[in-house]
């Protein structure tokens, strides 16, 4: 999956989403907050930033809540169903 579904759904019901900064990962992520986001090979920067945001409770407040808005934003039944209509406006012609 270039964007896991577990990822939309677990910033949809305000879980604090750390990942690697690969794929539909990094684009996702990089819209919530700088913090989100690893180096994908260094698991120790990943470990780190766990502790952090669980240890911080305004950072992970903040990654929560601009999780949220995003989805609200970009990830809704509505934008899917308009997206999905472009392309077959597209294909048509």
């Amino acid at each position: 999956e270039g964007l896991p579904m577990v990822l939309l759904e677990a910033m949809a019901y305000g879980v604090p989403v750390i990942g690697v900064a690969v794929g539909g990962l990094k684009e996702v992520l990089s819209k919530c907050s700088p913090e989100c986001l690893v180096d994908k090979h260094d698991p120790k920067q990943l470990a780190n930033q766990c502790k952090k945001v669980i240890n911080d409770n305004i950072l992970r407040s903040q990654i929560i809540e601009s999780g949220k808005n995003l989805i609200d934003k970009d990830f809704t039944l509505k934008k899917y169903t308009e997206k999905l209509d472009n392309i077959y406006n597209w294909i048509l012609g």
